[in-house]
């Protein structure tokens, strides 16, 4: 499976491009879910239920260092230059 493919996924599935600013500032705070909710300026429990439709559209585990390494990868690959 190409490296990429994950994160397409989430772009194709993500039209307001709200779970990818997710994503974004999730990797940002390596992880921290209190800050980075509140640098989105949400509730934890909302950026939980958007970590989890991150995982389902993706089929990606972001506790898991291989699969949060790809979509970052992926985010990378796609940041427009």
């Amino acid at each position: 499976m190409p490296l990429q493919v994950p994160y397409q996924k989430l772009i194709e599935a993500d039209n307001n491009q709200q779970l990818q600013k997710t994503l974004a500032a999730y990797l940002e705070h390596l992880g921290d879910l209190q800050a980075c909710a509140k640098s989105l300026f949400i509730h934890r429990n909302t950026l939980r239920y958007r970590l989890d439709k991150i995982q389902s559209i993706t089929n990606v585990d972001l506790h898991n260092f291989n699969g949060l390494l790809s979509l970052y990868l992926g985010q990378l690959i796609h940041q427009p230059e």
